[in-house]
């Protein structure tokens, strides 16, 4: 695809999930997403909700969210 020109700032895509959700539901599209994030010049931040210690700090109450998607 090549590089993309940055006519409005630089494209990041951000994404955040957890160890057993990404497995069980989206590892497929994780792994398409990353494939297709390599034909760009995008920037990819992929943040581990239960590991980074800024989500730690400051959100520590997140996993009172549903894993399930489809509730």
């Amino acid at each position: 695809m090549g590089e993309c020109p940055p006519l409005l700032g630089k494209v990041t895509v951000f994404v955040t999930y957890t160890a057993p959700v990404r497995q069980n539901f989206y590892d497929a599209a994780q792994r398409t997403l990353m494939c297709y994030l390599k034909t760009t010049n995008y920037t990819l931040l992929l943040i581990d909700l239960d590991k980074d210690q800024r989500v730690q700090s400051g959100c520590s109450n997140h996993s009172n969210v549903s894993t399930n998607p489809n509730t």
